[in-house]
């Protein structure tokens, strides 16, 4: 029997395929938000990062960040998704005694990186 052996461009193909996945992600979350809150998204939404969550075994947390220009921002809940919502600036985030300290790391580094672009 012959060995057979190939070369796998695994730069390429890892790159192709976290652009892939990363565009899968972002058009996910924009159609729950849509479903639950009735937000549709008119802006990008950018992939920041996921966590993990070893306790559960179940969770995975996917964080974006969107800069909201050009979304009508009439929230229209799921009553069967979504039982209560509110926004936060990054200040309350950051001063709320629940908030997960991986959410605060994340927002001031967001918050951080905004002040530095044009």
């Amino acid at each position: 029997m012959r060995e057979e052996s190939c070369v796998f461009p695994a730069e390429k193909s890892m790159k192709q395929t976290t652009i892939m996945l990363g565009t899968f992600l972002r058009l996910a979350a924009k159609r729950q938000i849509l479903e639950e809150v009735g937000l549709d998204l008119k802006d990008e939404v950018k992939y920041i990062t996921s966590n993990y969550f070893q306790e559960t075994d179940k969770v995975i947390v996917n964080l974006f960040h969107c800069k909201m220009d050009k979304t009508d921002l009439n929230i229209q809940p799921s009553s069967r998704e979504v039982a209560d919502w509110f926004w936060l600036t990054a200040e309350e985030i950051n001063q709320a005694d629940n908030t997960p300290s991986w959410l605060k790391t994340q927002v001031n580094h967001l918050m951080q990186k905004s002040m530095n672009q044009p």
